[in-house]
């Protein structure tokens, strides 16, 4: 009974957070244009809408603890209702702000661009209007899929996205679903340009950014098959990401359990890799119970590496409630110490408000774990910002803010 009590003065102080985040966005609402909205309240509209919704995920597992303790479950089924709905009008809402704040500065960017090219003709021809197509990714159907608590590839209720096998998008390829498609991405490169300055940089948080692997570097790819050596369809894994002098791999300090044991593991987060991997010495470090599996890995010129077992984890985020089930294939080692040679972190001024997945990413150390693409698509978030010429990107995650790309010359 002290558990339930507790639990549901937990879920009044979420309740008190979403008022304090519908009080924000009130104001948003009686300004009489996009325009009168400046780069900093859309910022911060960005951070607290990033928070929000993590504050929905802790709701779902209080709420969850609550409908378990709670004799009366048709009255703690109707509070979910009534709090979740609140949790998807003002997420939804505050979308369609940032989206129309995008809009607006892509439409000044284009006047501009046009008065500035047509100071410079003498004779004035007046061109057609072009009609702009219309955004086709609907924000209330996303947040349909993030309500059903369906996988956003397939549109499936009996796994999670991360869990899906199927194919993603037609049109873009990536992990969602082709209805969930969003066809208004700036084109490459029209991304407005930062000011360099030594003194004073300003990073500006990008929002909405598709994810994407064009800012983070590529991994050394293999291909797993059966011990007899029949391929098993289209597997892609990695056996050794090794980083270059060029770039930085995104890492990130995860908490894994198994049976109670807890402990936390630095993970190197691969988009390129079907499955997931862990060192040997870390799962005797967690006395996982192993299941005995003959495959070999095959990477780089035909090189082989046996795998002759394979365990379950469980992978909890030290950034936000986001916890995963993982089955990892046992390696002696995964990869070399990453990065290679200790970063000069000092050069790349990263915001300091950020909470980084691995505030140590910058200093040579040991790989526990390989979290694989289904884990990297699930976790990936639509935040960037970018640090600068020849310097890596930051991409926030449900792991925290990765640190990853081009980097200066290691000290």
């Amino acid at each position: 009974m002290t558990e339930l009590k507790e639990l549901i003065k937990q879920r009044a102080t979420i309740r008190s957070r979403i008022t304090l985040f519908e009080r924000f966005l009130t104001p948003l609402k009686c300004l009489d244009s996009v325009t009168e909205r400046n780069k900093l309240i859309n910022n911060e509209l960005s951070l607290r809408l990033t928070k929000f919704q993590e504050l929905s995920y802790t709701f779902d597992e209080v709420q969850s603890k609550i409908e378990g303790l709670d004799s009366d479950l048709s009255k703690q089924m109707e509070e979910r209702e009534q709090t979740e709905n609140q949790f998807f009008q003002l997420i939804v809402t505050a979308q369609e702000f940032l989206e129309a704040y995008n809009d607006s500065k892509l439409k000044q960017g284009d006047e501009s661009s046009c008065r500035g090219s047509s100071a410079s003709i003498t004779n004035h021809v007046k061109l057609p209007p072009l009609k702009i197509p219309p955004y086709s990714g609907d924000t209330k159907r996303n947040a349909k899929v993030y309500q059903w608590k369906i996988c956003s590839n397939c549109l499936r209720n009996d796994h999670l996205s991360y869990q899906c096998r199927l194919a993603g998008c037609r049109v873009c390829k990536r992990r969602h679903n082709t209805l969930l498609h969003r066809s208004n991405n700036l084109p490459s490169g029209s991304q407005p340009r930062q000011s360099q300055s030594s003194s004073s940089p300003r990073h500006e948080i990008q929002n909405n950014v598709e994810p994407s692997t064009n800012n983070l570097p590529n991994s050394l790819e293999a291909t797993i098959n059966s011990k007899n050596g029949s391929a098993s369809p289209n597997p892609i894994v990695t056996v050794s990401a090794g980083s270059s002098n060029l770039a930085l791999l995104a890492t990130a300090v995860v908490e894994v359990s198994n049976n109670g044991n807890i402990f936390k593991l630095r993970a190197l987060l691969d988009n390129g890799s079907q499955y997931s991997f862990i060192t040997e010495a870390a799962r005797a470090k967690l006395a996982c119970v192993t299941t005995k599996e003959s495959q070999y890995v095959s990477g780089l010129q035909n090189a082989t590496v046996g795998i002759a077992e394979h365990c379950n984890i469980k992978v909890q985020s030290t950034y936000s409630s986001y916890s995963c089930d993982v089955t990892c294939y046992v390696l002696p080692v995964i990869t070399d110490v990453l990065p290679q040679a200790e970063i000069r972190v000092n050069e790349l001024d990263i915001p300091s408000n950020l909470q980084l997945a691995d505030p140590a990413f910058f200093r040579p150390g040991d790989i526990d774990l390989l979290l694989g693409a289904e884990i990297f698509w699930d976790v990936l978030g639509s935040s960037q910002v970018k640090l600068g010429r020849d310097k890596p990107v930051l991409r926030e995650t449900l792991l925290g803010w990765i640190v990853a790309g081009r980097h200066l010359t290691a000290g």
